[in-house]
């Protein structure tokens, strides 16, 4: 009789790169001092905008920011860069941010024996995000995931390395091919 996996901890199975997640914190960072030098901090220093009464519009963009950049940082200490994980029960998860849960966002996710990886159409436009992939499982889609530089082969096999013996497999799938009936979930 085999045991239920259904209070198995989470198992990350793609993680962001540390590049990536260290780009996003230091942009952010930089876009809240931006602001702040634009704009100041009263009694502190009066800020380099010429118009005076633009400067608060300018702290405010600065105080933004700053929420951003903690965000970002408290996302990095919640999630530990885990973009997909296999939860105990079966299903494949991407995990939600702060932000996601505060406006009680759907959370993305799919399940089932066999998920369909298909490479989603690129943006034009510089962007180190891609390829990025939409996951199909179960009569659920989990959409423009991002590989950073990795290809799609690549990412199957890793993922599929990191599933290895909980009954879920990584396929790949052209766009517009119809999944075998038996890839549906019970």
């Amino acid at each position: 009789m085999a045991m239920s996996t259904a209070f198995m901890n989470p198992l990350p199975l793609w993680r962001e790169p540390v590049w990536a997640s260290v780009r996003r914190v230091l942009g952010r960072a930089i876009t809240a001092a931006l602001w702040t030098v634009l704009g100041g901090i009263p009694g502190v220093f009066t800020g380099v905008l010429p118009v005076a009464w633009l400067r608060p519009v300018a702290l405010v963009f600065a105080v933004l920011a700053l929420a951003h950049t903690v965000l970002a940082v408290a996302n990095l200490a919640r999630n530990r860069r885990v973009l997909l994980r296999l939860m105990g029960t079966g299903s494949i998860e991407w995990p939600q941010s702060i932000q996601e849960r505060l406006v009680r966002a759907r959370l993305d996710w799919v399940e089932g024996p066999v998920v369909r990886v298909t490479e989603e159409l690129r943006v034009p436009g510089p962007a180190s995000t891609y390829p990025r992939v939409r996951l199909e499982g179960g009569g659920r889609t989990i959409s423009r995931l991002p590989l950073y530089g990795t290809s799609v082969e690549d990412f199957i096999a890793a993922v599929n390395e990191a599933a290895a013996g909980r009954g879920v497999r990584f396929e790949r799938a052209e766009p517009g091919e119809e999944p075998p009936a038996d890839a549906a979930a019970p």
